[in-house]
Formats: structure tokens, C-alpha cells, sequence
């Protein structure tokens, strides 16, 4: 399994939504013959249309900033930032744990829910077990397909976990009556 998650969000000019799936075809065609290129997958944000997320899974660290290298010499980050309203946020992700088989390019995730929490500095234990309880808890929902998490790179006080659902009812599910977590939903495009 990938090792590496790079997570790019950008608000699409409402001219350019229709170019994102183009662009996104494109760039996967760029970088997939890139040695330790794992794919990547296209979501939409759920209450921001215009809002678009690529999860993009590499073997490591080395082969990421490989493949990041071509993007940008080939010209595709220029492209991206045409059809973009804000700048892109990129984030790299460690991934520590799985659970289930499903990831991002599985086809039977419709919907993906991204939570990002920070520790306090060298306090990561307490938040960590906390994840896996509550991922535990949602695996016995019908519709939940698995999930993972890891550390962003760089910071790994920031815990990053993914969850991937049959249907928006499925992850509707999971959500508590009183969120203690901010949980954003995508769904997915391509």
C-alpha cells in the first residue's frame, strides 16, 4: 500500500469548473509512468461545489518529490494555477494506518470524509488513540469502507484521517449530535 498521500485543494473559477476533470486526466497521464506513482482521485467538496480536492498516492517521500519535479517542469503547474480562483493548498501525508482494504481510487467510494486535527507540540499519543477509537467506532456503520491516517510531513503534530463511505447517508451516519471534530465531505468526481 501507498506510504504517501498528497492532498491538493483549490477553488475553481466558476469558467473553468468545467476543466478540472481535462486538467485532472492530463496531470495523471503526466505522472504515471513515474516509478512509485500509486494513481490519484478527483473529489468534489459537498457544500462548496466549486471547491476540488486530488488525492494523490506515491510509495514515499523520494518518489513524490520525483514526480513533483516533472509536474512542474512540464509545465501542468502553470496550467493549474489558470483554472484556480485561490492558490493551491497541498499537504503530504505519512500514512500510519489503514483500516479496511478501500483507499481513495477504490470505485466503490462515492463519498470521502477528510478530518486534520492538531496536537499540542510532542503530544500526539492522547489525539492518536482518540482517531482510532473513533474509527473503530464508525467501521461498524453500513456504507463505511475503510479509512486511514497519518502525519502531515513536516508536522507531524497534524493528524490527517480519510474515511471512505458507500453514501452520503453512510457518513450522515457517523456524525455525532454534537461534533467534537471538524469533518469535511467530497464526493467523488473521477
Amino acid at each position: 500500500m501507498p506510504d504517501l498521500l498528497m492532498i491538493c485543494r483549490s477553488v475553481v473559477g466558476a469558467n473553468h469548473v468545467d476543466q478540472v476533470v481535462p486538467f485532472f486526466s492530463g496531470m495523471h497521464e503526466a505522472v504515471s509512468a513515474a516509478p512509485g506513482y500509486r494513481g490519484a482521485s478527483l473529489w468534489r467538496k459537498q457544500v462548496r461545489p466549486e471547491e476540488f480536492m486530488a488525492v494523490i498516492e506515491f510509495d514515499d517521500l523520494k518518489t513524490f518529490l520525483d514526480a513533483s519535479e516533472h509536474f512542474v517542469v512540464e509545465g501542468h503547474i502553470d496550467k493549474l494555477a489558470q483554472i484556480c480562483e485561490q492558490p493551491l493548498d497541498s499537504i503530504e501525508i505519512e500514512v500510519v494506518k489503514r483500516h479496511g482494504s478501500c483507499s481513495p481510487r477504490d470505485p466503490r467510494s462515492r463519498f470521502l470524509s477528510v478530518s486534520e486535527r492538531i496536537a499540542d507540540l510532542g503530544r500526539n499519543e492522547p489525539l492518536e488513540r482518540d482517531l482510532e477509537e473513533i474509527l473503530g467506532t464508525i467501521s461498524q456503520i453500513p456504507g463505511y469502507l475503510g479509512s486511514l491516517w497519518g502525519r502531515r510531513v513536516g508536522l507531524s503534530e497534524e493528524i490527517v484521517s480519510l474515511a471512505f463511505w458507500a453514501s452520503e447517508a453512510a457518513y450522515r451516519d457517523s456524525v455525532p449530535t454534537k461534533p467534537v471534530y471538524a469533518v469535511t465531505l467530497y464526493r467523488h468526481v473521477q
